[in-house]
């Protein structure tokens, strides 16, 4: 159901949650500090990384576990948990490295209107979602980009903010805490994905009209769109219809013909990766899998959000980590960099597939 491109993820990421996440080149140092047990099979003997930087790594970890015991302990809003531990967490597992992956805090970013699900209007008059992971793309992706954003809105994502116009939004995360529930949230990742789902669809028929080429694999046949150029306006016009020979232009070209873009099916394209969806409740991280059905798939009923035209599925969820202690927080960590791998690796794959870009010209990030 999560296809090649997200069971791959998914199987990385149950390999963190069973295997070593913590350093093995710390276990000493651990045991002397008392910071709590970790057993045998957590230590990891294959990190290779300087002392240096295992401890710096540690210390940031302690910090991070302290902050969200206190906010834990004096029920902080979650603009402070966002504040002081979970942008620590984000800095911590993806670095301040922004060539190919980063991430950018989205709390004042709204849905732009045209992409906004039907029935989502009472969620859209505040934030949305708290972060977003995004991916930089190559140099002959962003020429694609470019000219795409200079067609219709102003960003190739669904919403309009600045920092992400031009870079693909590939993680979504929402922050609840004690006082706000699950579901809550749930529903607000819901209509965030629904929306970019309804943008990427836009952009399967504005990279038809680019004349853009795809993958063979992606270029099923879908509906056909055409495009009918009229030059000049009709003039006025007898009763019988027909215009005068003084009205008539002097000379006439040939009638131009229609246009006719085709335009792959959106949900095949699609369908062929996944969008992750992270919820944080508090000091707990949990990932959740948005996939859209093929178009030969049976579909389910959607009655509840109208846009975007594919079925949407959500699957969950699976536990990343926590910040509560030393094992969970560093499971966390490596569980944020498999993501992040994930997003420079298979996801830009797949973008660069669905903007047309050869390997051979993709590059690095």
């Amino acid at each position: 159901q999560l296809g090649g491109n997200g069971l791959a993820l998914l199987e990385k990421l149950e390999d963190v949650g069973d295997g070593p996440v913590v350093p093995a080149k710390l276990k000493q140092r651990l045991a002397e500090a008392d910071m709590g047990k970790v057993k045998q099979h957590q230590f990891d003997t294959s990190d290779e990384r300087p002392v240096d930087e295992l401890l710096w790594e540690l210390r940031t970890i302690q910090d991070i576990i302290s902050l969200s015991h206190r906010c834990s302990v004096n029920r902080d809003h979650e603009t402070e948990w966002n504040n002081r531990v979970h942008t620590k967490v984000l800095e911590l597992a993806l670095g301040n490295d922004e060539t190919s992956v980063g991430f950018r805090s989205v709390t004042a970013a709204k849905i732009t209107p045209e992409y906004r699900p039907t029935h989502s209007n009472n969620l859209t008059t505040g934030k949305i979602v708290d972060y977003a992971i995004y991916l930089e793309p190559s140099g002959p992706a962003c020429d694609i980009i470019s000219s795409l954003i200079d067609m219709s809105t102003d960003s190739i994502n669904h919403v309009g903010y600045e920092g992400l116009r031009a870079r693909p939004i590939a993680v979504s995360i929402e922050t609840k805490t004690e006082s706000r529930t699950v579901e809550e949230a749930k529903v607000q990742l819901g209509v965030w994905v629904a929306a970019q789902m309804a943008r990427i669809e836009a952009l399967v028929g504005q990279l038809a009209l680019l004349g853009v080429k795809k993958p063979a694999a992606e270029a099923r046949p879908g509906r056909l769109e055409s495009e009918m150029v009229t030059r000049g306006r009709r003039k006025s016009r007898g009763r019988s219809g027909r215009m005068s020979r003084a009205e008539q232009p002097q000379t006439q070209g040939p009638t131009p013909s229609p246009t006719v873009v085709m335009v792959p099916d959106p949900s095949d394209i699609l369908s062929q990766t996944v969008f992750p969806l992270i919820d944080i409740q508090s000091e707990a991280w949990s990932l959740f899998f948005a996939r859209v059905t093929p178009s030969n798939a049976p579909h389910l009923s959607n009655s509840d959000i109208r846009k975007p035209m594919s079925n949407i599925q959500i699957f969950h969820s699976v536990p990343l980590g926590n910040t509560a202690n030393i094992v969970q927080t560093y499971r966390l960590v490596k569980s944020l960099k498999v993501l992040r791998d994930w997003v420079d690796g298979d996801f830009r794959k797949w973008w660069n597939g669905f903007l047309g870009v050869r390997e051979a010209e993709a590059g690095g990030g």
